[in-house]
Formats: C-alpha cells, structure tokens, sequence
C-alpha cells in the first residue's frame, strides 16, 4: 500500500518536473517571438541570429540535462542524448563562425541539429517497439511535425534577424508543446487510477 502510494506520488513529481521544463522552453520560445517588439526592430537587425540559435540549444541542453537529473523511474529515455546533441550543436555552430557566412551557418547547424535529434529519436522508438510500449506510437505522432517544421525552416530560412528570431521561437514553442504531450501520455499510462477508468 505504501509503496503504491509512493509510486503514485513519484509518478506526478515527474509530471510537474517535465511540465516545469517545458514551460521553461515554451516562455523563452516566447520571449524569441516578442523580442524583435521588446529589443526594436531598428536595433534588432544587427543582433547576430547565430547568437540566438546557440542560446536556443542552451536551453534545450540545460532542460534536458536538468530533466534527466531530476527524473527517476525513468532511466531509459533520450533526455541526455538531446542534450548533448544541443550541445554539439551549439559548439558546432560557434566553429563555423569563421568559415562561412552567417545566414549558411545557422542553416548547417540547424539541420546537423535536425539529423542528429532524428537518428536519437529512432533509436529510442525502436528501443520501446522492442518492449512492445504503446508510447512509440505518441513519440513518432511528436516527432514527424516537429522534423517537418525544422526541415521547412532550413529550406525556407527567412532572411534578418527578425524573421530568424520568430522562426527560431516558434520551433521552441512547438517542442515544448508536443514535449508536453508526450510526458501527459506518459504519466496517463503509468497512471493505474486512469487505466481503471479506461476498463
């Protein structure tokens, strides 16, 4: 009884842990948005985008890593891989700032990003098709329009600072928000109180 009470409570910890770095993501996708009307759109425009990419996979990492540490019952997820793909990202993005032009360079990190994010998430779905886990069904459902959208991005790669800052937010905000889909299905699933409901 006890411990069934334990797991109940550790099961809603991990939700509100999850729900709490998504909606840490989801404000800073925000803030990307809004900052062209907070900075000026004048002064925008010298803002390096290139900048704004690399904070962006700052704060995927920093979640991710933060989620990982914080999680337990939960021990093979992609959290750590995500983050440090972020990372590499980020590094990767810095080292190329004297080999091309700034517009060509937040388009190869953006699309190493996408790739490497893909082949984890593969791994990851195959890995719960193994344990034959109902979960790879929502993982694909969040995983395609996230890649979709990242991959228009790159071919579409609007020109200024501006349009660079508000594409990049919408992808955060997007993440966040099927990342918040995939952790209520999760929680739902491990949840015996609403698989009775479902009886």
């Amino acid at each position: 009884m006890f411990f069934g009470k334990r797991r109940i409570r550790r099961n809603r910890i991990n939700f509100y842990i999850s729900l709490c770095c998504s909606s840490i993501i989801f404000i800073m996708g925000l803030l990307y948005i809004l900052i062209p009307a907070i900075y000026g759109f004048e002064t925008m425009e010298i803002l390096n985008a290139n900048s704004l990419f690399v904070c962006s996979m700052l704060i995927y990492a920093t979640m991710g890593f933060g989620e990982f540490i914080l999680l337990k019952d939960i021990p093979d997820n992609d959290l750590i891989y995500q983050s440090i793909n972020c990372a590499i990202c980020g590094i990767f993005n810095l080292l190329l700032s004297e080999l091309t032009t700034a517009n060509m360079r937040i388009m190869i990190s953006l699309s190493v990003y996408l790739v490497l994010y893909s082949l984890i998430k593969c791994f990851y779905i195959e890995a719960l098709h193994q344990r034959k886990d109902a979960l790879q069904y929502i993982e694909i459902t969040a995983t395609i329009p996230y890649v979709l959208v990242g991959i228009c991005l790159v071919i579409l790669l609007p020109s200024g600072a501006i349009m660079k800052a508000i594409s990049l937010g919408f992808m955060m905000i997007l993440y966040s928000i099927l990342k918040f889909v995939v952790v209520a299905v999760r929680t739902m699933t491990k949840s015996k109180r609403f698989l009775n409901k479902l009886k």
